[in-house]
């Protein structure tokens, strides 16, 4: 069967993961002792995995996974894998329903950002729905036929009032190539990365199968 990438990372095997905003900043002294900060490039998420995996099964799917990756040659899609869904709704979205009618199925209606892009609203929530700390909205969307995604993350919690709007704060600033048209999703949100050169390491298997590692990548913005 031929591969189609992006493809979805091995659904389990991680026992400990880092899902970061990496920043390129630099602070700039000045002579009354003010310090300003200068940023050298959008910021972009940073993962690293770690592994074993148990059975010979998992392993494998391991091995020939991060191989068909080819390095840093293809895509994937990404998240933190210990936060697929907002920790208010751990099951998922069944059985609720928007505020102005309709089942909900984590997708906003229509959302806006503010100016600066790091205010959220999303329009379309079940009425008293909760994003809190570090849950995500991610957003999708193709271009010419490809795949494409976004993903914030929650900094500041908000709870859809009457209507279903519900306003958070978040981080990084959603990219301005995110198009208007994108859907806003709260179901397993995720973003591009690649593998990074070198630092994605799988050491030996043991007698019972079982195969230590690191897998490390870095978020990948595409419009």
């Amino acid at each position: 069967m031929a591969l189609v990438f992006p493809r979805a990372m091995p659904s389990a095997g991680v026992t400990q993961e880092s899902f970061e905003i990496q920043r390129v900043d630099y602070l700039s002294p000045e002579a009354g002792g003010r310090l300003g900060s200068i940023a050298a490039g959008f910021p972009l998420w940073e993962a690293e995995w770690s592994l074993p995996t148990s059975g010979q099964l998992r392993a494998d799917e391991w091995r020939a996974w991060i191989s068909a990756q080819r390095g840093p040659g293809r895509t994937f899609f990404a998240a933190e894998q210990h936060r697929p869904l907002p920790l208010s709704c751990p099951n998922g979205f069944a059985g609720m329903v928007r505020a102005g009618g309709g089942a909900f199925d984590g997708v906003a209606t229509s959302w806006s950002v503010n100016g600066t892009r790091d205010v959220l609203t999303l329009q379309g929530q079940p009425v008293g729905l909760a994003l809190g700390w570090g849950d995500y909205v991610g957003f999708k969307w193709t271009t010419t036929g490809a795949q494409r995604r976004a993903l914030v993350r929650v900094v500041e919690p908000g709870v859809a009032n009457g209507s279903g709007v519900l306003l958070v704060s978040v981080e990084p600033p959603l990219p301005t190539l995110v198009p208007t048209g994108a859907d806003a999703t709260l179901d397993r949100p995720d973003c591009l990365m690649k593998l990074i050169p070198g630092e994605t390491k799988l050491g030996g298997k043991t007698r019972q199968q079982a195969l230590s590692g690191s897998i490390k990548a870095l978020q990948q913005l595409l419009a």
